[in-house]
């Protein structure tokens, strides 16, 4: 049996929320006993869906429902800065 592991693309253009990170790792890890990892090569797609890999409780799609309101916050740009100026 294998860990299950979720696998996270950074968006282009995006930075990561360490305390966001940290929630989310101890989230997966408490509820699926996951890992969680970050692919940091850049993904063009800003809403490129996260990977489940080895062995989840129940349905993916379920798992993936139940963890995007904690993915969500990991990543932020600061594009809203140029409207501002």
């Amino acid at each position: 049996m294998f860990q299950p592991l979720l696998i996270l693309g950074v968006p282009v253009g995006h930075e990561v929320d360490p305390q966001a990170w940290g929630a989310l790792q101890r989230y997966a890890a408490d509820k699926y006993g996951a890992g969680v990892v970050l692919n940091v090569g850049g993904t063009p797609d800003a809403t490129a869906r996260p990977q489940l890999l080895g062995n989840w409780p129940g349905c993916t799609d379920d798992a993936l429902a139940d963890l995007a309101p904690h993915v969500k916050p990991v990543f932020f740009n600061l594009d809203w800065l140029e409207d501002v100026a």
